[in-house]
């Protein structure tokens, strides 16, 4: 009797592994040959700024070197998920405040016009808010970085923050099967070949610089 019931758990055993193992298919399945990821991007305020975030800026975030002054982005269309901001340390215990605004019909981009704000209550407590795009808007579909087909430059979101203060980006980003990519003009140091990082607002005064990443050029 013993000696079945053995028998009985070691065939179970072997239908169980059998299972675990995936059949190798008769015909060759289809999948997805562009490369899709996800990616965090954070930038650090090195002064007060109120400004906007272009595709095409937030498209910097990762570039490679095409020459000294010349880089080329690796991601041809980016996706934002959810934007954070966390205020800089306020002097003397003097309230900070961070703005945000998805800039809704502003600028070209689609969508409705959502402003929020955070405030600091003395030192202990940061200003600090996590937002998302408006469903079904403009700033929470696919946008072109600037490569293949002219795309067009949209404003997606403005934001003011203080000196010291952290703005970071959830996104998804993708890769044209066909290799063409937008290129973007640096002032120095690009070497060809090697990944680089653009501030937020390249281009313009440079002070939202990423962090934690790869080098920073500007």
């Amino acid at each position: 009797m013993k000696s079945n019931n053995n028998r009985k758990k070691k065939k179970n055993t072997q239908v169980v592994n059998n299972r675990q193992l995936l059949p190798c298919p008769e015909f060759a399945p289809p999948f997805r040959g562009t490369t899709v990821f996800r990616k965090t991007v954070r930038y650090v305020t090195s002064s007060a700024i109120a400004t906007s975030a272009t595709n095409t800026q937030i498209g910097n975030f990762l570039v490679i070197g095409g020459g000294t002054t010349t880089c080329y982005k690796v991601a041809n269309f980016i996706r934002v998920r959810c934007v954070t901001l966390w205020a800089g340390p306020p002097s003397t215990g003097a309230p900070s405040t961070v703005v945000f605004q998805w800039s809704g019909t502003v600028a070209a981009s689609i969508g409705p016009n959502q402003q929020w704000s955070g405030t600091s209550i003395g030192m202990t407590h940061v200003a600090r808010l996590r937002v998302k795009p408006p469903v079904n808007s403009q700033a929470a579909e696919w946008q072109s970085t600037g490569g293949g087909a002219a795309p067009g430059t949209n404003v997606l979101f403005n934001y003011s923050l203080p000196a010291n203060s952290i703005i970071q980006i959830d996104l998804d980003a993708s890769v044209n099967d066909d290799g063409t990519a937008s290129s973007v003009a640096v002032g120095s140091g690009a070497t060809l070949g090697v990944l680089f990082a653009l501030a937020l607002d390249h281009g313009t005064s440079d002070v939202v610089v990423p962090v934690g990443g790869q080098p920073v050029i500007s």
